[in-house]
């Protein structure tokens, strides 16, 4: 097969690992909220509970840190992220991260209005069980790399697929070279004189 997915490009080496390392310095990077005033002068909004979610901790198993590398980390590997907006009652208390398998995204019909829509599987003691729920795009932050239609984002990946594939089967020759000690296996030889046919 002459294509990469986004599992099996994880496995080639260089891409695992600039990958990792821009998501890492990307998660290490302050992230903070700001009030805009009417004059147009801005100050730090450290008193707004939007300011601890995307700061410190915007759920209760991950910290922000982990938060915004898991969103380095999707972005890089299939061109979006996906985090569904907890509220109780007007105030955005959560923000959760989805797999980007578990959603997907497509305008209302007749509209421009994005609609998100996103499958839940729990497994049970005997059977599992799948769930789906729509939301609108005031329930769903969603960040996607570049676009063609304005919702999807791009997977990294998907565009430089060919490269890739050819990086994958390059580690692999290399393997089987240093797998065998570099060694020669064997030489051919003949008495008969050999011609171009």
């Amino acid at each position: 097969s002459s294509t990469v997915s986004a599992d099996t490009a994880m496995r080639i080496s260089t891409v695992y690992s600039c990958i990792r390392v821009r998501a890492e310095s990307i998660a290490m990077l302050p992230i903070r909220l700001y009030k805009i005033g009417a004059d147009g002068s801005k100050k730090l909004a450290h008193n707004d509970n939007l300011y601890k979610l995307i700061h410190s901790q915007p759920n209760q198993f991950q910290t922000a840190t982990e938060f915004w590398e898991m969103c380095s980390w999707c972005l890089d590997v299939y061109g979006n992220f996906y985090a569904y907006i907890v509220r109780v009652g007007d105030a955005v208390t959560e923000l959760i991260p989805l797999q980007n398998n578990c959603v997907s995204v497509n305008y209302k019909l007749n509209t421009n209005i994005p609609e998100y829509q996103i499958t839940i599987k729990a497994d049970g003691k005997n059977n599992t069980q799948t769930r789906t729920i729509i939301v609108g795009e005031e329930d769903m932050l969603h960040i996607r790399l570049n676009t063609f239609d304005g919702l999807h984002g791009l997977s990294p990946i998907a565009q430089v697929n060919k490269l890739m594939f050819n990086a994958d089967s390059t580690e692999d020759l290399a393997g089987k070279i240093y797998q065998s000690g570099a060694i020669t296996s064997g030489v051919l030889q003949t008495d008969a004189k050999l011609d171009k046919s």
